[in-house]
């Protein structure tokens, strides 16, 4: 789940041990949707292509740190609602938009 001014959901059928990525799309104000990464390279959003790369070069990973425990804390009741919303949201969705936010065990880069 992402959550800005409200969440969303991505779904994933994974195996442990292999690598899986995952785009944070932002809408430039504080909305960021996960948007799996397919092995496919005719799809959307495609963990072949040429940009992908440079995606995965310039990102940092990210440490979680005491003050994320304090936002989280003081926002808890407003990210379960939207957490509520979202998965009330997620079961309207259609098997095949559903599907489009699931990350699936073939969509692995390194096993």
């Amino acid at each position: 789940m992402t959550y800005g001014r409200s969440a969303h959901l991505l779904e994933a059928n994974v195996e442990g041990g292999a690598r899986y990525y995952v785009l944070l799309r932002s809408d430039g104000k504080s909305e960021l949707t996960p948007l799996p990464m397919r092995t496919s390279e005719d799809a959307q959003i495609s963990n072949r292509s040429a940009e992908s790369g440079q995606w995965i070069v310039s990102s940092q990973m990210v440490e979680k740190t005491s003050a994320a425990d304090m936002w989280f804390a003081a926002k808890s009741a407003r990210v379960d609602a939207a957490q509520a919303a979202a998965l009330s949201a997620w079961q309207g969705k259609t098997t095949q938009e559903r599907a489009a936010l699931t990350l699936q065990r073939d969509d692995a880069v390194l096993r």
